[in-house]
């Protein structure tokens, strides 16, 4: 975070983000009786084809990294063991990512990429299996409703993706969703069309109408 000043003119404070600072949404170990559905956002378009430059007969793949890098090493005893592939042996410094095995299965099913010269070994993720990257607790890939052709109903009210990923995250389908400030109803109509059931309610009875418009016809699943 850097501050821009010009004597006499103005100050403006700029941000860099940090791709490597947003840190994955996984669910909490202490958590055990928590409901959590891992969330995926959309790959950057800009790197999502150049990654996918590795052919095999069952299609385009990109290179995930199995091998601990030289700022991370292996704590676990059981990380540092040796693999053979294709008559040469691989033995990592600091250990491997996997355990192994979990790497022997991923060879047996042709999983893995073998370099030409000396290198790593790769696992493939290939593109047609790519639901996109772990959610992060850094979500820039859902536009606001002022940048998006959806329709702002109410001053607050927030975009249906942004809803349904939410609710996504911490329901399954015929679960209870509750929302006791519902505004335009935005969690409402995110739940139903994610099959959830939904109780709303608001303080403001201005919303009754805007809620109404949402649902044209009475719906079930919307208390």
């Amino acid at each position: 975070m850097s501050k821009i000043s010009a004597k006499g003119r103005y100050t403006q404070l700029m941000e860099w983000l940090k791709t490597f600072k947003a840190s994955p949404v996984f669910k909490n170990k202490d958590s055990k009786d928590k409901k959590f559905n891992l969330q995926y956002q959309k790959l950057d378009e800009y790197y999502f084809e150049p990654s996918y430059t590795n052919k095999d007969e069952v299609g385009y793949y990109a290179l995930g990294h199995i091998v601990n890098g030289s700022t991370r090493k292996a704590t676990n005893p059981s990380r540092l063991y040796s693999i053979t592939l294709d008559g040469r042996s691989y033995k990592p410094k600091n250990g491997w990512r996997m355990s192994e095995e979990d790497l022997k299965s991923l060879i047996s099913q042709n999983r893995i990429h073998v370099p030409k010269g000396k290198g790593n070994l790769y696992r493939k993720l290939y593109k047609h299996e790519s639901k996109g990257k772990p959610a992060t607790n850094l979500w820039d890939d859902i536009h606001s409703i002022s940048q998006g052709r959806e329709l702002r109903k109410y001053p607050t009210a927030k975009p249906i993706k942004l809803l349904e990923r939410l609710i996504q995250i911490s329901t399954n389908e015929s679960d209870w969703v509750y929302d006791p400030m519902c505004g335009s109803g935005t969690t409402a109509q995110a739940a139903n069309n994610l099959n959830r059931k939904c109780i709303i309610n608001d303080i403001n009875t201005d919303i009754i109408d805007i809620v109404k418009s949402r649902f044209p016809t009475c719906d079930s699943n919307i208390h």
